[in-house]
């Protein structure tokens, strides 16, 4: 293209408002995905609380998906990090929602993070 593509990547900007519309709207769908069994199972097919290794696979699949492409172990190591920093911080939950909060809270910055991927303004 020239470098035109180049010229344009430098010149695109997000907007602190489009931001927080990206952010509401992947915890919108996060949260709906995780609410529902039958969503969730097409996300997930492990048990969080049976299974150490649930949050892991969850991440490495769901990120594939949703940055189409596989991620490094360095991304997925960041991301269980957080899910288990969520977990720890919701452990107790009164409702025994705490799993699907953590993996909701996950997969919100998984979504927000390949939005941005998408839009060529995050570093992968």
């Amino acid at each position: 293209l020239h470098g035109f593509a180049s010229i344009a990547a430098a010149q695109m900007t997000i907007s602190p408002r489009a931001t927080e519309q990206f952010a509401d709207a992947a915890l919108k769908i996060a949260e709906q995905v995780f609410a529902d069994p039958a969503r969730r199972a097409n996300v997930t097919s492990c048990d969080p609380t049976a299974d150490a290794q649930c949050i892991r696979q969850t991440v490495t699949s769901f990120g594939r998906r949703v940055w189409r492409r596989p991620l490094s172990a360095e991304e997925v190591d960041r991301y269980v990090g957080i899910a288990d920093k969520a977990s720890a911080a919701l452990a107790g939950a009164s409702d025994g929602q705490e799993f699907n909060r953590c993996l909701a809270a996950t997969a919100q910055l998984l979504l927000l993070h390949g939005a941005l991927l998408a839009a060529g303004l995050a570093a992968s």
